[in-house]
């Protein structure tokens, strides 16, 4: 039975190998927590089951099939429906507009509910909502953007 201060073989985590620990504290006559002798590093004890690993006299048992997680996310169904949703959006107002209608966008122009747009990035949009002071919400073809303007 190791008393605190003695020597004995643990696993340590930093050195990811068997070491000698020396015994830091314990619990009755059970060792909870050691320090190693190579790295310095201070851990709770695990005993070196190395042995008993490799004896052919303790099988394991196979383990159970983990069921499927579930990411709580949004689906790739529900994804594609949204952006076919957008994308109809988007044609029946530009079925609306002549694209030489759109103004070009600019970070300093003022916009209305309403208003073709055309960007350098996103390509030809309308102005949904403006949202006081400096925002607007543009549908693009293939999504809402939120965009900084002046009103």
């Amino acid at each position: 039975m190791p008393a605190v201060g003695d020597l004995i073989d643990a696993k340590c985590g930093k050195c990811k190998d068997v070491r000698r620990h020396a015994v830091v504290a314990m619990v009755g006559s059970e060792v909870v927590k050691v320090q190693c002798k190579t790295c310095g590093g201070m851990h709770k004890y695990r005993p070196d089951d190395s042995a008993a690993a490799k004896s052919p006299l303790a099988p394991k048992a196979p383990k159970a099939p983990k069921a499927p997680r579930k990411t709580g996310g949004v689906s790739a169904a529900k994804k594609a429906a949204a952006l076919s949703a957008i994308r109809k959006e988007w044609e029946d107002l530009e079925a609306k507009t002549v694209e030489s209608g759109a103004k070009p966008y600019d970070v300093n122009g003022s916009y209305e509910t309403g208003d073709a747009i055309n960007h350098s990035k996103f390509g030809m949009g309308f102005v949904k909502k403006v949202i006081p002071p400096n925002k607007m919400e543009v549908h693009f073809a293939d999504s809402v953007k939120l965009m900084i303007c002046k009103l």
